[in-house]
């Protein structure tokens, strides 16, 4: 069945929009990450004395690079739904222009 270019574009600025969602989740994260986060960490960190203070460290630091992992994640996997979305889109539409061109008698 032929898709229509309304939902061509339909579809494509679904996707796009999807993509700058997970962009804006992951400007998000690192901005928590490089302030917020950091800073309790810092604050919490001088609380703790001796062994429990090492390990507060050490999960804090584990924990924090767990978060910037997913938050790269997040950015790389909206990448790839932007380039997905350009070629499903460029695909499609160059589809319905051979569709449209084709003779059928």
């Amino acid at each position: 069945m032929e898709r229509t270019r309304q939902e061509i574009y339909l579809h494509y600025s679904g996707a796009m929009k999807q993509a700058a969602e997970l962009e804006a989740v992951a400007g998000r994260m690192k901005e928590l990450l490089d302030g917020d986060i950091a800073g309790t960490f810092t604050d919490a960190e001088s609380a703790f004395k001796g062994e429990a203070g090492r390990k507060f460290q050490i999960r804090g630091r584990d924990l924090t690079d767990r978060l910037k992992s997913c938050q790269i994640s997040l950015r790389q996997n909206a990448a790839a739904l932007k380039n997905l979305a350009e070629r499903v889109f460029q695909a499609d539409m160059d589809a319905l222009m051979i569709a449209r061109r084709r003779d059928y008698k």
